[in-house]
């Protein structure tokens, strides 16, 4: 685990780590799962821990969205 986090950062799943050391029971589950909304994780997420490096690496080397082309356009220039 250490070498995969050295490689992409920290993410949500950081969250995790205290539910797999501790002893819990499926009810803390459900209830904390009932409590805290997916939303205020996010929030608390991108507050705390910020974008990934493998995030990063994906907006830094992916390819330009392309545009749509209006063909109409150029019809009156032919």
């Amino acid at each position: 685990m250490e070498q995969d986090q050295a490689k992409s950062g920290f993410t949500s799943l950081l969250l995790s780590v205290a539910a797999m050391v501790s002893v819990t029971t499926a009810e803390v589950v459900q209830k904390a799962m009932e409590k805290i909304p997916t939303k205020k994780i996010s929030e608390w997420c991108g507050k705390f821990l910020g974008k990934s490096v493998q995030t990063k690496r994906r907006e830094a080397f992916s390819s330009p969205k392309k545009t749509e082309q209006k063909w109409d356009r150029f019809q009156d220039a032919a």
